[in-house]
């Protein structure tokens, strides 16, 4: 969450400063010499408005990860992860400075979002082991799974997060013990 809220705080610092240079050409157009003022004028418009749209979507990424991290269920610091698309071996992240938050709304992997319920996609199935944490979610045409590398938890906490997941998601998570 915090390069999104750095790259918004970009985006915002970015579109104020184009903003100012759109505001000098409109009161001093003297101020362009050798170019012409309206070419000028239209091409920092155009960077304004791109930026203003770029920064309009960090914002909405912003708020989307403050309320999967205002909403968590669980927060694994630091964790290994897997992704797998379908049943082809996609991706593997494994990175010890990622935190991984996990919502009713979605799920937080360090700067990436994963929204439940919207555009189709919904969480599906949740599994749960003493080390290992399996989220399957998607559409009714791609699937993907994140396995969750975590320190082991007790069995009181996992019973937690079970009655969490069961009431805030409404999917039932399956439980593998290993012991």
């Amino acid at each position: 969450m915090k390069s999104i809220r750095q790259r918004f705080g970009i985006l915002m610092i970015l579109t104020f400063l184009s903003m100012i240079g759109c505001l000098l050409l409109v009161i001093r157009p003297s101020l362009t010499h050798s170019i012409p003022s309206q070419l000028l004028m239209a091409g920092s418009m155009m960077v304004f408005l791109l930026l203003a749209a770029l920064g309009i979507r960090e914002f909405f990424r912003l708020r989307t990860a403050r309320l999967i991290t205002d909403n968590e269920i669980l927060s694994i610091f630091p964790a290994i992860i897997e992704v797998k698309v379908s049943e082809k071996y996609n991706k593997s992240t494994s990175a010890e400075t990622l935190k991984v938050v996990i919502s009713c709304f979605g799920i937080l992997l360090g700067a990436e979002i994963i929204k439940f319920n919207q555009d189709g996609i919904a969480l599906k199935a949740v599994e749960i082991a003493d080390n290992t944490i399996v989220l399957t979610y998607g559409t009714k045409q791609e699937t993907r799974r994140i396995l969750l590398l975590h320190q082991p938890l007790e069995s009181a906490k996992i019973a937690e997060i079970v009655k969490v997941f069961r009431y805030e998601t409404g999917v039932v998570p399956k439980i593998e013990q290993t012991h």
